[in-house]
């Protein structure tokens, strides 16, 4: 059901509703009971049922393994598969019955035990294998369940799943660049768009995250780019997205608000990883990253471009929109001259950092406009970090250790109460006007 919070604070807006005039109590009535009936995906039943499902996958899993020897083959591949059979048709029972939590359970049920087989299955027969690829097949299983069901419970196992793999893959392996998982990662989000739901949504994003970060030093090694270089792209890439989230917003897409999200705190990620790059760390800029970048960045513009024509972006927007993108081509060539200038080194890091401030304070007042409290608090974070930073490195070497902390702490105290106090007047400001209209 509801939260009760919700439920509460719904009911006082319509008995204020009622009270001006806006609704009859009929309409009311009908609003109520609306959202008194509408049932939450993720119910206690059905949490525990999920939770019971895993737990009787690894009561299978251990049964058989204890008892492994002592049960002819036969017996164990009837077992194996019997149970699973079991669990897929107990979930068509219950689905079909009206008891979507265990119908949910019991497909999970089936995924875990399709790969309790797998596992036990290569024992049986003594299959010597590359190991993943048995994660892989698991993988693939869960995201049939997930797509001939539907499942949303599968679809979650499959992207889980599929981390697995390439973690294993990439990290275990040492596959230069493990792409083969975009394949897979393709397919999985497409289901979750066809489902319309949106924790696969998130599910996809923080999926292709993880894949990129373990991937990145091999990204690096294979075009033989620096960790300024894949940082700067990264920055470009992150800022992008933000970008393509206005333009699929004014589309009417579901997730653009979650997309745009994603690309603005991936964005300051990059950012501060970039900005604290020493020359060395960059180096010559090799061709294919010239070429990369002017890709990135000419998508980047496009999009930004036409959220713009779209009227979700206004000149402002597309001033500093255009100036950061500058200022993220620029730094690495900047760095790349500065292998011997120190001074020039110290300058530059300065400039940047003003630089920095100006685009949190253009996002913050972007946020602001949009009446986006994410995007105004991200902005606020990363104002004060860097407020916090340039404090670090300006009196560090300045005053003595205690004094230092002392001071440090008065300051970061002051600076994050003047930062909610200026984010809630700001904020409520814009509320106010909000109302007003």
């Amino acid at each position: 059901m509801r939260s009760p919070l919700y439920l509460r604070q719904l009911k006082r807006d319509l008995d204020h509703w009622i009270a001006e005039g806006l609704i009859d109590a009929h309409a009311a009535q009908n609003m109520w009971d609306e959202a008194g009936q509408r049932a939450s995906a993720y119910s206690l039943p059905t949490i525990l049922s999920v939770l019971g499902a895993l737990l009787l996958g690894l009561a299978a899993l251990s049964f058989v393994a204890a008892n492994f020897w002592g049960i002819p083959k036969i017996f164990q591949l009837s077992i194996l598969f019997g149970a699973m059979v079991i669990s897929y048709i107990l979930s068509w029972w219950c689905l079909h019955s009206g008891r979507a939590g265990a119908g949910q359970a019991a497909i999970l049920l089936g995924v875990a035990l399709f790969g309790v087989n797998i596992m036990l299955i290569a024992q049986i027969y003594h299959i010597n294998a590359h190991y993943p690829d048995g994660v892989l097949a698991w993988a693939l299983g869960a995201l049939l369940a997930a797509i001939l069901v539907p499942s949303r419970t599968a679809l979650t196992a499959a992207f889980i799943l599929s981390c697995v793999w390439t973690g294993v893959e990439t990290l275990e392996f040492n596959v230069t660049l493990h792409w083969q998982f975009l394949l897979f990662w393709g397919s999985a989000f497409l289901v979750a768009q066809i489902m319309r739901w949106r924790l696969g949504f998130h599910l996809a994003v923080l999926s292709i995250i993880f894949w990129l970060t373990i991937n990145t030093g091999n990204i690096a090694d294979h075009f033989n780019w620096s960790l300024g270089e894949i940082s700067s792209l990264y920055a470009v890439l992150w800022l992008g997205l933000w970008a393509k989230g206005k333009v699929v917003a004014a589309l009417g897409y579901p997730y653009a608000d979650a997309m745009e999200h994603y690309g603005i705190i991936l964005f300051f990620g990059a950012s501060f990883v970039l900005f604290f790059m020493a020359p060395e760390d960059i180096g010559h800029l090799a061709m294919a990253w010239r070429w990369t970048m002017a890709i990135l960045t000419a998508l980047a513009l496009i999009l930004g471009l036409i959220a713009w024509g779209l009227k979700h972006l206004q000149r402002s927007d597309i001033m500093g929109f255009v100036g950061t993108l500058a200022a993220l081509i620029a730094f690495p060539y900047v760095m790349s001259q500065l292998l011997t200038d120190q001074s020039a080194y110290v300058w530059t890091i300065w400039i940047y950092r003003g630089i920095f401030l100006t685009v949190t304070t253009w996002l913050l007042s972007l946020g602001i406009r949009h009446d986006d409290h994410f995007i105004i608090n991200v902005s606020f974070i990363a104002f004060g970090i860097e407020i916090l930073l340039i404090y670090v490195d300006t009196f560090d070497t300045l005053l003595n250790q205690s004094a230092f902390f002392a001071i440090g702490g008065v300051l970061l105290i002051i600076v994050s109460m003047g930062l909610d106090r200026l984010r809630r007047r700001l904020t409520f400001r814009n509320d106010e006007e909000g109302t007003a209209l």
